[in-house]
């Protein structure tokens, strides 16, 4: 996309500035450099849309989600440093009024 001197001048307007003709004609460059660039980024890329097909049947390899039977909780929290009644004991960091 290309842009002329006169979108320019209207985006120098609302920003407030005030540029020189020739300011304006090498901040019309580079704004269209930009759109320009703004636009491939949206093009859809046959190299990159391969690798996302790859992936995707790379997830088919992953195992199957198969619900197991957990540890005794009993058993799990007897594991901590400091316990009680079936609960971890942690030391408190909150002062509460």
């Amino acid at each position: 996309m290309r842009l002329n001197q006169e979108a320019v001048e209207h985006v120098a307007k609302l920003a407030r500035l005030k540029l020189s003709k020739s300011e304006l004609d090498k901040m019309a460059a580079a704004l269209s450099d930009v759109l320009a660039h703004m636009e491939s980024l949206g093009a859809p890329d046959a190299a990159e849309a391969r690798l996302d097909e790859q992936r995707g049947r790379g997830l088919a390899a992953l195992r199957d989600d198969v619900a197991a039977a957990w540890p005794d909780p009993a058993g799990l929290v007897a594991l901590g440093p400091d316990t009680r009644n079936g609960q971890y004991v942690v030391p408190r960091i909150v002062d509460v009024p």
